[in-house]
């Protein structure tokens, strides 16, 4: 098994289009001619990438997958290495990410061990995050598929003087004050929905993430449309029926009053979960990085001097 380790462009990128999320294929490159996304092949199938944001005091880890047939192989941590490679160094930058844990915190969890092996520090952030998946929100009364189908649900109307429309860019740019804190790339493109009146947008409800797992990640609206959510919300959630598997995680964070309301709402009891930092100085992980390159290529040495001997001993014997 060969595994090629790569940094993307916005080309390349598009071949990891299950394993990158859609609004982080275009970040901004970290320094000139550095870019934030690399991407693994195993025997030339993508496998597995990793995407890292510039930070105030460091680097942000925003994104790390390996596909699970492709797990235990360390591709991960090769990964992480050529992510530190191009890392520009300052002193006291870290390199830190978010994740949730598994059973909240006490059964194992491979992010949890893969980080604390490579020499993180984590702790709890005290923020939380609800998760479930595309398939147990099917038997909700509220907002069950019944006999809608593709057709009826891309032109997804309600009772006027308002309809609810999948995001393009011109809705997005339309939002006015209403905008998520981030660009329109970040937002799925025909699961994200906006309540529309008068052509004018009075509600958001933002999807983000990539097939194998989503997040609700904006959800507003004006006070006089607030009746209107759960029409919201069911265009989001049978759009994303339409486009993603059964298997699909969906998280919501748990930010405010509102939206632990709906988290306990749409998720099963005991799906709220704790996020953790983990936090890393990058001169460290670089310089262990290198150690292991080296160590790496003195096996590599070995084994080839091994089979030099076994083939001049074959020619002899």
């Amino acid at each position: 098994m060969k595994v090629q380790i790569s940094v993307l462009d916005k080309t390349s990128a598009m071949e990891f289009h299950e394993l990158i999320p859609l609004g982080m294929r275009k970040l901004p490159a970290l320094r000139p001619g550095d870019y934030a996304v690399m991407g693994a092949a195993l025997d030339g199938s993508p496998c597995g990438a990793i995407v890292a944001a510039p930070e105030t005091d460091g680097i942000s880890l925003t994104h790390m997958y390996v596909s699970p047939h492709c797990r235990r192989l360390g591709i991960g941590a090769r990964l992480l290495d050529k992510l530190l490679t191009g890392l520009p160094e300052s002193p006291g930058a870290k390199l830190s990410c978010r994740f949730t844990r598994a059973g909240g915190g006490d059964e194992p969890d491979p992010t949890f061990d893969f980080l604390s092996h490579r020499g993180f520090r984590i702790a709890a952030s005290g923020e939380s995050v609800f998760k479930t998946t595309l398939k147990s929100l099917e038997n909700l009364p509220f907002w069950r598929r019944d006999a809608e189908t593709s057709d009826s649900v891309k032109s997804f109307r309600s009772l006027d003087p308002y309809e609810i429309r999948a995001f393009n860019k011109k809705t997005m740019y339309d939002m006015d004050l209403l905008a998520p804190p981030y660009s329109e790339e970040d937002a799925l493109p025909g699961v994200s929905c906006a309540i529309v009146t008068g052509g004018r947008v009075c509600g958001v409800a933002a999807v983000t993430g990539e097939r194998a797992a989503i997040s609700l990640s904006w959800l507003h609206c004006e006070r006089a449309y607030a009746k209107h959510l759960p029409d919201l919300l069911k265009a989001v959630y049978v759009l994303a029926t339409l486009e993603m598997p059964p298997d699909t995680e969906l998280y919501i964070a748990a930010l405010n009053e509102s939206s632990v309301r709906l988290g306990e709402k749409l998720c099963p009891p005991g799906s709220r979960y704790p996020v953790f930092r983990a936090e890393a100085d990058i001169g460290t992980l670089k310089a262990d990085a290198s150690a292991r390159a080296r160590v790496d290529a003195l096996g590599a040495d070995a084994e080839n001097r091994t089979a030099w001997w076994d083939d001049l001993w074959a020619v002899y014997a």
